[in-house]
């Protein structure tokens, strides 16, 4: 006896090892799949029309999750009128948009965001607890030609910007987008 219940005892013990399992399914545990990773990360700074647009939002990733927003670069009337952006329904900001505003870009311009009227550069956010968009009132911000090719309609750019969100500091940093574009 006096040699069985050890032999017991370790039995119990090599069978309560092997019979527990890791059920930690906490987030830092989980591991993304592909889809999930690409929300992870920005979309690479590229100049060859990729459709792409991104951004941190507080330090959170931010890009498109549908089909890619329409690009729009045209003159009316002698003026012209540049917009971007993306659509997002699974973020806290649902949409950013950026553009001039009778006013014209050029490659290897930075031009000052600020409210988009007449002869300005904007940028807007709409969060998804509300409808209205959001602009860059006396926030600070900038927006970057870094490539308007108009013999392929590609226009790319980086920016960044300041929002607020009632009494809530909202930073846009790090935005860039690689589109073609409509005339």
């Amino acid at each position: 006896m006096k040699r069985i219940l050890p032999l017991v005892h370790f039995l119990f013990i090599i069978t309560f090892i092997f019979s527990c399992k890791n059920e930690d399914n906490s987030p830092e545990m989980m591991i993304p799949d592909e889809e999930e990773m690409e929300m992870l990360v920005l979309p690479e700074a590229t100049q060859t029309g990729a459709g792409t647009f991104g951004a941190l939002v507080d330090g959170e990733v931010f890009s498109e999750d549908t089909d890619p927003f329409l690009t729009i670069y045209t003159n009316v009337n002698g003026e012209f009128f540049f917009l971007t952006g993306a659509l997002n329904l699974n973020s806290v900001v649902r949409q950013i948009r950026i553009g001039s505003v009778e006013a014209p870009i050029e490659e290897n311009m930075t031009y000052e965001i600020g409210v988009g009227s007449n002869g300005n550069y904007f940028g807007e956010v709409t969060f998804n607890d509300s409808e209205d968009p959001i602009t860059t009132a006396n926030m600070s911000g900038a927006l970057t030609i870094t490539k308007l090719d108009p013999t392929t309609n590609i226009v790319s750019g980086t920016f960044f910007f300041n929002v607020m969100n009632g009494n809530t500091l909202v930073e846009i940093t790090e935005g860039r987008f690689d589109q073609i574009y409509e005339e």
